[in-house]
C-alpha cells in the first residue's frame, strides 16, 4: 500500500508493534471488540478518524492512522495512513486540513502517548467544532513496558477537565457481570476558536442511560444481542438458496464411489463426514478452491480394520485427499446397534457424541442413512436428543457467522455465491436451506 507519510525520525517502538501486527495479536477478545464497535455505532456519524487503530477497525468508513505498517496492511479500512503520534511532540502535524473530521476514536491508545497535550491540540484542529472524541479503554490496560500515560478513565477525564473540556464517561458492559472494566470517555471539542465551553451532545439523557446500564447491564447487552442476531439472520437469508457447482456435484460423486469401493474391499460401512462446516460450503466448491476437505472417517463392522494403504490407494484412484482420517467412535460394530443395545442409552457424553455425528455434514449415502436411522430411533428413547442435534447444527452456523479477527466466514460464502453467479460458473442445480428452525437455538450462542 502507498505510504503517504512517514516521519523522518523512526519511533523505536515501531518494530515491536510491527511484530504484534504480523501475528494479528488481539489485545482484546473478539467479544470485547464487538461490543465496543456496537457502542460506537450509535455515536459516530459522518467522517471518523481512528488514531492508533492498529489492524482493528472499530467503526466502518473510518480513516485509520497507526505507527505500524504491518498492522495497517491487515486493517480492512479503505482509508489508512502511517503516522507516528509521538512525532506530534516534535512539531509534526497530521496531514489534514482544519475541521476535516466529524469525530475521532482512540481504543486503548492513550496510555502509550508520549506527548498527550500535543495530541489533544492536533485532534482539536482536525475535528469540526462541536465534534466528539471517544477514548475507549479497559481500566489499567496496556503492555506494561510501553505505558507512559494514564491507564484509568477517571484519570483521563480529570486531565481533560483540567484543560477546560466538557467530558462524559459511559460504561460498555461485557458478557461478564462487571460493567466497570471497559469505559468510554467522550470529550467535546470547542465550538469555535478558544470557545472552551462546547458541551457534550444530549449529555443529561446519556448520563441517565449510563446510570441505568450500571444498575442493569442487560439494557445494553440485550440491544447488542438483538443487533448481532439481526446481522446473523440477514446473512443466512442470503444463503437460503445456493448454487450447486458442477465441480461440487462431481466431487461428491467421486466421494461416493470411493466409499463404495472401501465398503466392497473391507466389508465395513464407511461413515464419512466433515466437521464444523456448513453444508452450503460443500455445495459451492470450485476447481480452483480448496482441494482437500477436512473429513472424519469411521469404518463400522466387526472385522474391518482401517488399512492405510487401502485408503490411500482408493483416494488416489478417485482424486481425493482427506486431511483427517480417523476412528471417531470408540466402540466396535455398527453405531446404531451399539447405541441401542439392551434399549439403554449410554452416558450423557455418548449422547453428545451421537448428536454431533447426526449434525455433521454427511459426505456419502452411508452416513446420511445412518444419521436418519439414529435420529428416528434414538429420539424415541430420549426426547432431548433432537434438541442436542439442533444445538450442534446451530453451533456450526454460529462459528461461521461470528466475527473473529474481523472476519465472518459466512461473508466469504456470500461472496462466493455472488462470484459463481456473476461468472456463470457451470452448475448442477440449486439447493434450498431452511434455517428457521435453527435460529432460536442459534441466538443462545450469541454472547
Amino acid at each position: 500500500m502507498p505510504n503517504p507519510y512517514r516521519p523522518a525520525t523512526r519511533n523505536p517502538q515501531e518494530q515491536f508493534w510491527d511484530a504484534h501486527g504480523s501475528l494479528k495479536t488481539r489485545y482484546f477478545d473478539d467479544d470485547v471488540k464487538q461490543k465496543i464497535k456496537f457502542f460506537l455505532s450509535s455515536k459516530l456519524k459522518g467522517r471518523n478518524i481512528e488514531l492508533g487503530g492498529g489492524w482493528y477497525l472499530s467503526h466502518p468508513g473510518s480513516l485509520v492512522v497507526d505507527l505500524s505498517m504491518a498492522c495497517l496492511v491487515r486493517n480492512p479500512a479503505l482509508e489508512k495512513m502511517q503516522f507516528d503520534l509521538d512525532s506530534l511532540g516534535r512539531g509534526a502535524k497530521l496531514p489534514f486540513k482544519d475541521a476535516s473530521f466529524d469525530s475521532a476514536v482512540m481504543v486503548s491508545v492513550w496510555q502509550y502517548l508520549q506527548h498527550p497535550d500535543h495530541a489533544i491540540c492536533e485532534i482539536e484542529r482536525i475535528l469540526k467544532p462541536g465534534a466528539e472524541l471517544y477514548l475507549v479503554h479497559g481500566q489499567g490496560a496496556g503492555i506494561d513496558r510501553y505505558i507512559v500515560n494514564h491507564t484509568l478513565t477517571e484519570e483521563m477525564e480529570h486531565h481533560f477537565r483540567s484543560l477546560g473540556y466538557d467530558t462524559l464517561v459511559e460504561n460498555i458492559p461485557m458478557s461478564n457481570p462487571d460493567t466497570r472494566i471497559y469505559r468510554s470517555l467522550c470529550v467535546a471539542m470547542p465550538s469555535g476558536k478558544r470557545a472552551w465551553r462546547s458541551m457534550i451532545k444530549d449529555k443529561e439523557s446519556r448520563e441517565e442511560r449510563n446510570k441505568m446500564i450500571l444498575r442493569d447491564p442487560s439494557i445494553f447487552l440485550e440491544s447488542y444481542l438483538s443487533h448481532e442476531f439481526n446481522e446473523v439472520k440477514s446473512r443466512l437469508e442470503k444463503l437460503a438458496e445456493v448454487p450447486v457447482t458442477a465441480y461440487s456435484a462431481g466431487y461428491m460423486d467421486r466421494v461416493q464411489r470411493f466409499s463404495d469401493e472401501i465398503h466392497k474391499e473391507t466389508g465395513g460401512v464407511p461413515y464419512l463426514f466433515t466437521e464444523y462446516r456448513p453444508e452450503e460450503e460443500l455445495s459451492m466448491m470450485l476447481v480452483d478452491g480448496e482441494r482437500a476437505v477436512d473429513a472424519t472417517l469411521y469404518l463400522s463392522g466387526p472385522t474391518c480394520p482401517i488399512n492405510g494403504d487401502t485408503l490411500e490407494r482408493a483416494m488416489s484412484k478417485h482424486g481425493l485427499q482427506f486431511n483427517v482420517v480417523s476412528r471417531y467412535f470408540e466402540h466396535e460394530g455398527n453405531l446404531r446397534r451399539e447405541l441401542l443395545k439392551d434399549r439403554v442409552v449410554r452416558s450423557k457424553d455418548s449422547m453428545v457424541r451421537y448428536a454431533y455425528f447426526c449434525s455433521a455434514a454427511a459426505l456419502n449415502t452411508y452416513t446420511r442413512e445412518e444419521q436418519e436411522r439414529l435420529m428416528s430411533q434414538v429420539w424415541l428413547m430420549d426426547e432431548d436428543f433432537g434438541s442436542m442435534v439442533l444445538d450442534q447444527k446451530a453451533l456450526v452456523y454460529r462459528l461461521a457467522t461470528s466475527e473473529t479477527a474481523q472476519e465472518r466466514k459466512i461473508d466469504r460464502l456470500i461472496a462466493l455465491k455472488e462470484r459463481i453467479l456473476s461468472e456463470k460458473i457451470p452448475l448442477a442445480g440449486h439447493r434450498r436451506f431452511d434455517h428457521s428452525k435453527m435460529m432460536p437455538v442459534l441466538r443462545k450462542f450469541i454472547r
